[in-house]
């Protein structure tokens, strides 16, 4: 073996180190407070299940990632308590990331040289997207495994014919749909692949053969590893059906209001993958998906071709629903090394361009990763109110988060208002000015409702929010708790979800100049 060989592998267990890092550090992140719904949902979903009822009785997702839950619990002989099975997922969810990461340096080796790939190796595991997934106990990691899984099994038989590698992907497919249903489309790397084989054999029936037996085994895993699906599936369909009208807007509910007026793709492409990825990884993506457009020659022209119809496929789909959540994207931040990688080939291997670029595009998810080496922002703003804030004093808050500032014991009266159904209910626009009146502070706890609610669609809250900012209602900024991380990037400007989960920017505001509940009344009636 030659020392450059030697070396190169070396580099490359380093980077599979690093993945292992990344994905699992502080996997018990929220310092005991849990602040992802999708999250909490899922986890007391396994904490209902029994060995006498495993039935979870929630169907916004399938029983897979619940049943792997539960059952490793089991395994290693701990309860299935709602606190163990948050840590539970999470480990799930950073295996099934780690091991998509994998598949995607795989999937490197077969269009670059060394490396390139591993660049694009070390381009997916600072991925500042790909570590937050990882760290939610969700079932994006699941997914992502799945697209990255089915796109290194299809290459593979394109390349070998080899119908064993079919059979694999049904099994991993029937996991996905048993995951969630819409990873109906993370098949199509498998059904291009299919088509390729047709174009190439000219075996029609046995193409269309292998079609439907790939398509019925996944069906088959999918109805095995999520049975409740088939069993309630009255249950199953009311929620799918419900879960589709929030996805495409006809149920409008609170949290999808940052969508209000929203435009396809621009928005993803503006507000979700500048951020998950980092700018300088989203740049040098973007560049390097053009790029592959290029013509190329031999079996990385039919790789390509799967790769970017797989891609293109996924963004036209999902790009398109009203509801535009961070998540949804998240099969393609898998994707994004690869592209990324075929823009730094283009450069000369000794040009200190390519190697400044090879650094800027791992800083954003370094710089990310250091939020969960950190106590979370609201326990560190939680205990600065304690410290510094009179017992007895009144804190205004807002309603409607998973869990509200953990103030733990301290003698604060916190008020949590409904600030979601204010422009709706008259009743709330009454007590309002009664809280302001009574409030010695204002806290505000995420960006959620002062940047979903400031179109004349919401006037009460867009009022408040102004009056507020401008200082008009006589509170004045204390103090704000926010990561490091938004000296660099203010995340608040991204789709929601991406920040208030994990790293809220919180502001409080301190009454300086108190006024009368008519004097507020006034204030805020547009």
């Amino acid at each position: 073996m030659s020392s450059r060989v030697w070396l190169a592998r070396s580099f490359a267990v380093f980077l599979f180190l690093l993945v292992l890092l990344t994905r699992f550090v502080k996997v018990d992140w929220g310092d005991g407070y849990f602040f992802h719904p999708d999250e909490n949902n899922m986890a007391q979903a396994v904490s209902r299940m029994s060995p006498d009822d495993l039935d979870p009785r929630f169907y916004a997702y399938g029983q897979l990632p619940l049943f792997l839950s539960y059952f490793s619990l089991r395994l290693v002989g701990l309860s299935n308590s709602f606190e163990n099975a948050v840590i539970s997922l999470r480990l799930w969810s950073g295996l099934f990331s780690s091991i998509s990461v994998l598949f995607i340096y795989l999937i490197a080796q077969k269009l670059f040289p060394p490396r390139i790939a591993l660049a694009c190796f070390a381009f997916s595991i600072f991925s500042p997207g790909l570590i937050q997934s990882a760290h939610f106990g969700t079932t994006e990691s699941i997914l992502l495994f799945v697209f990255a899984a089915n796109l290194f099994l299809s290459l593979n038989f394109v390349s070998t014919g080899n119908l064993a590698l079919l059979l694999v992907a049904a099994i991993i497919s029937g996991f996905g749909l048993a995951t969630k249903v819409t990873a109906l489309i993370l098949m199509g790397p498998v059904y291009l692949a299919i088509l390729v084989h047709l174009f190439r054999t000219k075996k029609i029936l046995l193409s269309l053969l292998t079609l439907l037996l790939f398509t019925l085994l996944a069906l088959v895993i999918f109805i095995l590893a999520s049975p409740f699906n088939l069993i309630s599936r009255a249950d199953f369909l009311s929620t799918l059906k419900y879960e589709a009208s929030v996805a495409t807007g006809t149920s409008p509910v609170f949290y999808t209001r940052q969508f209000i007026g929203t435009l396809p793709y621009i928005f993803q492409l503006l507000r979700v993958f500048p951020y998950a990825l980092g700018i300088p990884l989203c740049l040098a993506a973007a560049i390097g998906w053009f790029l592959s457009l290029v013509p190329s020659v031999g079996k990385h022209k039919t790789f390509w071709f799967i790769i970017i119809f797989s891609s293109l496929a996924y963004f036209v789909y999902n790009g398109q629903l009203y509801t535009k959540w961070t998540r949804f994207m998240a099969p393609l931040f898998i994707l994004a090394p690869l592209f990324a990688a075929n823009f730094i080939k283009a450069f000369p291997a000794s040009s200190k361009v390519k190697a400044s670029l090879l650094v800027l595009c791992l800083i954003p998810g370094w710089l990310f990763l250091t939020i969960y080496f950190q106590k979370d922002i609201r326990v560190t703003a939680s205990e600065w109110l304690i410290t510094n804030i009179k017992s007895g004093s009144t804190v205004l808050s807002e309603a409607g988060n998973v869990v509200n500032l953990p103030v733990g014991d301290h003698q604060l009266i916190v008020v949590n208002f409904d600030f979601y159904g204010l422009d709706a209910s008259p009743t709330l626009q009454q007590e309002l000015p009664n809280h302001l009146y009574s409030a010695d502070y204002l806290l505000v706890p995420s960006r959620r409702i002062f940047k979903n609610q400031s179109s004349p669609s919401f006037p009460y809250s867009q009022r408040y929010y102004q009056k507020l900012f401008s200082g008009e209602l006589g509170f004045l900024p204390v103090k704000v708790f926010s990561n490091p991380l938004a000296t660099l990037l203010d995340t608040e400007n991204a789709e929601e979800t991406f920040s208030v989960f994990d790293h809220p920017k919180i502001r409080l505001y301190k009454k300086i100049t108190p006024k009368s509940q008519g004097e507020y009344q006034s204030l805020l009636t547009p």
